[in-house]
């Protein structure tokens, strides 16, 4: 008579006890539910991103996640860690005293259907999160060459960085 197969579970804990004889540390907690992690080290959710309603309030009505983190010092963490998104580089890159040579130097190719103004005025919409094609719809700008003018500037934006 053939033997009756294991069950999921019954195979699963075999293979987590021979795991953890040859001293394997699971990251997750396959006892609980969606096996979450043993220890976390971010956030889950942006604190701002929970509703208001929902938040705690104090006697008076004011809202102590606001509170805690308008009294917080600079970069003192709340998503510090993440490292600087690309875009906040590029909007930076805006405030560059080497900015204006390297749009202006975008356009010096006679052939250039861009100006220098062109430029700065894609490089600034991209800069607030709009792709070439946002970009082609807001100045009628091929979106080609919306994504040509953002790959030279950021070539240029990543230059100045390693050199500074």
């Amino acid at each position: 008579m053939p033997q009756k197969p294991k069950s999921f579970n019954q195979t699963q804990s075999e293979w987590y006890d021979r795991l953890e004889q040859d001293g394997f540390v699971d990251i997750e907690d396959h006892t609980q539910k969606g096996r979450p992690l043993k220890r976390w080290s971010g956030i889950s959710i942006h604190p701002l991103s929970i509703q208001r309603s929902n938040r705690p309030r104090s006697a008076n009505g004011t809202d102590h996640l606001l509170d805690s983190i308008a009294h917080q010092p600079m970069l003192s963490g709340i998503v510090s860690s993440w490292p600087d998104s690309h875009l906040s580089r590029a909007s930076e890159f805006m405030n560059h005293p080497e900015f204006p040579e390297c749009y202006q130097r975008i356009s010096k190719h006679g052939n250039n259907a861009v100006t220098g103004e062109m430029a700065k005025t894609i490089w600034g919409l991209y800069a607030t999160g709009n792709s070439s094609r946002v970009i082609e719809g807001l100045t009628g700008i091929d979106h080609v060459t919306a994504f040509r003018v953002i790959k030279r500037l950021t070539e240029w934006m990543n230059l100045i960085e390693e050199w500074s």
